[in-house]
């Protein structure tokens, strides 16, 4: 009698466990990856807000030689102004946190019109960034909110 050999093709349960340990890494490292991505998109864009109300306060101080000393004038009167306007920027004025910090920044009004501080939210720390001083920042200054 002949003996007859017999394969059986497919993989072991040792080889698919393998496999699958592999595709578990490499979807974990993406997601790392893609969270790290997110966080540095987030600060930029806070970064950015910042940055562009700095120079809309610098367009208000060449216009009207001071710069915001109430609330309401870096609201209203400073978006009066087409070369400063906040309108178009989506900028808002207030505490930035975690879910709204990519557009909304901290300013401090300084000396009656003599200075501004913006401070944009930082996402890798979950506070509030280096402030940006304007002008003399120096004394007296108060919390604007919307």
């Amino acid at each position: 009698m002949k003996q007859q050999n017999s394969t059986k093709s497919g993989f072991t349960v040792v080889e698919l466990f393998i496999v699958v340990i592999i595709v578990a890494m490499l979807a974990l490292l993406t997601f790392v990856a893609l969270n790290s991505i997110q966080t540095r998109a987030r600060n930029s864009a806070a970064q950015i807000a910042a940055n562009s109300l700095t120079k809309k306060i610098h367009s208000y101080y060449s216009l009207a030689k001071s710069y915001p000393s109430t609330a309401s004038t870096v609201i209203t009167t400073l978006a009066t102004y087409k070369e400063s306007s906040l309108g178009t920027a989506n900028i808002a004025i207030g505490t930035p946190s975690n879910s709204n910090g990519t557009n909304t920044l901290k300013v401090e009004l300084c000396g009656m019109g003599a200075g501004v501080i913006i401070t944009p939210f930082n996402f890798l720390t979950g506070n509030l960034s280096t402030a940006i001083n304007i002008g003399n920042v120096g004394g007296g200054c108060t919390i604007a909110t919307a």
